[in-house]
């Protein structure tokens, strides 16, 4: 094939960013079946090359030289004095991979880049230092939305049951990935550190097929977690915005409404907020999910009055130890509400039930109820002729629909 007629291809890389020496090697490799890296040829990890003669060709990866930017400036571009030292060296700079430059030359002579291992390790020294600190910043940041955030990182049970499995374990996977990165990265570059301040220099030639498997895994990995973080969210909108009305509601309802309080009582709903007198039913991978808003006025055999208003999520789990990590990250997202202010227990008389907890949390009565695998979180208001809230009413139907 004529040099004439250039042909571009396309790889991705089948090396770790931080394996200098597999990089290296699988350059040299390309090279050997004809594939020439491109100037500035890589984008996310797939480098480009023409397609000329197969030629022995050296490569090597430098530390990046780390330069205060400046407008339109990336940071780590060689002045014109160093690329002419490289090049009376027999090097010429081709691009910025990761925290290194990439160089090559086709002059067999060429002398090394890094001669002495003592300066070579200072270099990498300071790459472990940099990863060690990207570490430390990632767990500091994951603790923060850890005690400030009010969604997954803080309530993976009530997430993973409501939103999706998918979508909880890709957020989770997206913080592990990170961290697994950082430590992959700093362990390297402190054994490469460690080999150099010993008096030995990096490999020139390794085996970089043993470790491409892995190399793509890694790579494919963040596509994963992504997909899953997006169809999680994509699966919560699709129910989201789907309530019917109770008189449309078709199905099967597992938990006391207002009318199991008030047997034989006439109720009349009220309806006054714009989505109350609707129930809403979706399922995930670990949970059947429903929430039932109710406004009624009540009256009784015995012509009695009450207004109830009931909004509840109740959700039939998977396994009952999910039942158990879901009611508590209620209990303590209701107990954080503002900083916890205003909140308050109360005691609450033996229903039968595995579980059942009263508490005020900033205005607001709650009854949390959970029996096997089945939890249930409610607001409850019942006022009546005591002119008290007489939730205990709803919390015995609401006991006797769970024990049956």
């Amino acid at each position: 094939m004529s040099e004439t007629t250039v042909k571009y291809v396309h790889r991705i890389c089948p090396c770790s960013p931080c394996d200098v020496e597999g990089i290296q090697s699988w350059l040299e490799d390309m090279a050997a079946e004809g594939l020439l890296l491109v100037e500035d040829g890589v984008f996310c990890g797939v480098f480009s090359f023409e397609r000329k003669t197969p030629r022995k060709v050296k490569y090597r990866l430098d530390v990046a030289q780390k330069r205060k930017p400046g407008f339109l400036d990336s940071g780590d571009e060689l002045t014109d004095e160093e690329m002419e030292l490289y090049r009376s060296m027999g090097w010429e700079s081709l691009l910025r991979y990761g925290d290194f430059r990439v160089y090559r030359s086709t002059e067999r002579n060429a002398p090394e880049l890094n001669t002495e291992s003592e300066t070579h390790a200072i270099t990498i020294g300071l790459l472990k230092k940099k990863h060690r600190g990207a570490l430390w910043n990632s767990v500091l940041t994951a603790m923060i939305f850890l005690l400030f955030s009010n969604g997954v990182l803080r309530y993976p049970y009530r997430e993973a049951a409501t939103i999706g499995l998918l979508f909880t374990a890709g957020v989770y996977g997206v913080i592990v990935l990170a961290w697994i990165e950082c430590l992959v990265r700093l362990f390297r570059f402190r054994r490469y550190e460690k080999r150099l301040l010993d008096g030995d220099a990096l490999n020139r030639r390794v085996e970089w097929r043993k470790t491409a498997l892995c190399s793509y895994c890694a790579r494919a990995l963040p596509f994963l977690l992504s997909f899953g973080v997006i169809f999680g969210l994509l699966s919560a909108l699709s129910h989201a915005g789907t309530e019917v009305s109770h008189e449309e509601y078709a199905g099967k309802i597992n938990f006391a409404t207002v009318a199991d309080v008030f047997p034989g009582g006439t109720v009349t709903h009220d309806n006054v907020f714009l989505d109350y007198g609707t129930v809403n039913a979706w399922s995930t991978a670990i949970a059947d999910n429903y929430e039932w808003n109710e406004s009624s006025y009540v009256t009784t055999a015995d012509g009695e009055q009450y207004y109830c208003i009931l909004r509840l999520e109740y959700h039939e789990t998977a396994a009952e130890w999910i039942a158990r990590g879901l009611e508590q990250n209620y209990y303590d997202y209701d107990a954080n509400r503002y900083h916890g202010k205003d909140f308050e227990d109360f005691e609450v008389p033996d229903l039968g039930v595995d579980s059942v907890r009263a508490y005020y949390s900033y205005g607001i009565f709650y009854v949390l109820m959970r029996e096997g695998s089945r939890v249930v979180h409610a607001v409850v208001t019942i006022d009546g002729p005591s002119e008290a809230n007489e939730w205990h009413l709803w919390a015995q139907a609401m006991a006797q629909k769970l024990r049956d």
